[in-house]
C-alpha cells in the first residue's frame, strides 16, 4: 500500500511539473520561438562561413599546386602569387607550407644567377623565412627551416654587399637552433652544428668566380676545380650547398703526392755515362773489347 501510494504522488508531481511546464511556453510562446530561430540563424549562418572558409583554402592549395617555377620569369610571379595566398590565409597548415615553398624557391633562384645572387630572389626568401618566425614561432619545422634558411640568405648577400656583419647574423641563426630545445634531436641542429663550424671556411670562400685552392705545384690538379660554390650550382637546396662546402674541405684536407725530382735522375745517369767513358779511355788498348763499367 505505502508503494502505491509513493508511485501515486510520484505521478501526481509529473503531471503537475508538465503542467506548469506548458503553462510557461504558452504564456513566453513568442520569445521562445524568436530565440529558437535565432539559434537557428546562427548556426546555419556559422555553417555556411566554415563551408565558405574551407572552399577558399581548397582554391588557395590548388592555386599553390599549379605554380610554376620553370624559369626567372615564371618563378617571380609565382612567388608573388604565394605572398598574396598567404596574406589573409587562416589555414595554420596551408601557410606553413606556402611560406616554406616560397623560401626555398626563392633560394634556389637567387643561388642559379649566372653572375651573382639574385637580390630580388633572395630579398623574396628572407620575407618568407622570417614570416614563418612571426606566424609559428613554437613550430619546429617552422623554426629550422626559417633559422637555417636566413643563414644561406645572409651568405648570399655577403657574396653581394661583402658587409662583414652577414657572418655574425648567419652564426646567431645556426646558434639559434643548435640552442632552442624545440628543435632538439631533429636533422637540423646537426646541420646547424656543421655548418656553424665551417662558418669561417664558407665565407672566406664566397667571391663570386672562385672556388677556393690550395697552393700545390703547377703539375698538380687544383684542389677544389670541379668543386662549384652554393650560388653557382644549379637548384641545390641550403643541404646540398652544406654537403658540397663539406666535400671542398675534406678534398682541402687530403695530402697532395710530393713531386718526384726528375733532375736529380737526370744528373745521376749523367755521371754514370761520364764514369763508363772514363773506364772505357783507361782500359788495355791490346784488349780489343774491354769491359763496360757496371
Amino acid at each position: 500500500m505505502k508503494a502505491d501510494r509513493r508511485h501515486e504522488l510520484r505521478e501526481n508531481d509529473l503531471a503537475h511539473t508538465i503542467e506548469v511546464l506548458r503553462a510557461r511556453i504558452a504564456d513566453n510562446a513568442r520569445p521562445i520561438s524568436i530565440a529558437v530561430m535565432v539559434a537557428a540563424g546562427v548556426f546555419v549562418a556559422a555553417s555556411l562561413m566554415i563551408r565558405k572558409r574551407m572552399v577558399a583554402t581548397e582554391e588557395k592549395w590548388h592555386r599553390l599546386s599549379q605554380l610554376q617555377f620553370d624559369k626567372p620569369e615564371t618563378a617571380r610571379e609565382s612567388l608573388e602569387t604565394i605572398t598574396g595566398l598567404t596574406k589573409d590565409a587562416k589555414d595554420d597548415r596551408f601557410s606553413l607550407a606556402a611560406l616554406i615553398e616560397q623560401g626555398k624557391q626563392g633560394l634556389l633562384f637567387a643561388q642559379r644567377a649566372d653572375a651573382a645572387p639574385d637580390p630580388t630572389f633572395n630579398a623574396k626568401a628572407r620575407q618568407a623565412f622570417e614570416e614563418l618566425l612571426r606566424r609559428f614561432p613554437e613550430n619546429p619545422m617552422a623554426f629550422g627551416v626559417a633559422r637555417c634558411g636566413l643563414a644561406t640568405v645572409e651568405e648570399n648577400d655577403y657574396v653581394l654587399t661583402r658587409d662583414s656583419a652577414c657572418k655574425e647574423r648567419a652564426r646567431k641563426h645556426l646558434n639559434a637552433v643548435i640552442e632552442n630545445p624545440i628543435v632538439s634531436g631533429m636533422p637540423f641542429q646537426t646541420i646547424a652544428v656543421n655548418r656553424r663550424n665551417s662558418l669561417d671556411h664558407t665565407f672566406s670562400g664566397l667571391v663570386f668566380g672562385t672556388t677556393p685552392t690550395i697552393s700545390q705545384p703547377a703539375a698538380q690538379p687544383t684542389v677544389g676545380s670541379n668543386i662549384k660554390l652554393p650560388f653557382e650550382a644549379k637548384l641545390l637546396t641550403a643541404g646540398e650547398a652544406e654537403a658540397l662546402t663539406q666535400q671542398a674541405q675534406a678534398e682541402a684536407a687530403k695530402p697532395q703526392p710530393a713531386l718526384v725530382n726528375r733532375a736529380d735522375d737526370v744528373d745521376d745517369e749523367s755521371e754514370e755515362v761520364d764514369e763508363a767513358d772514363a773506364d772505357t779511355e783507361q782500359a788495355d788498348p791490346a784488349d780489343p773489347k774491354p769491359t763496360p763499367n757496371p
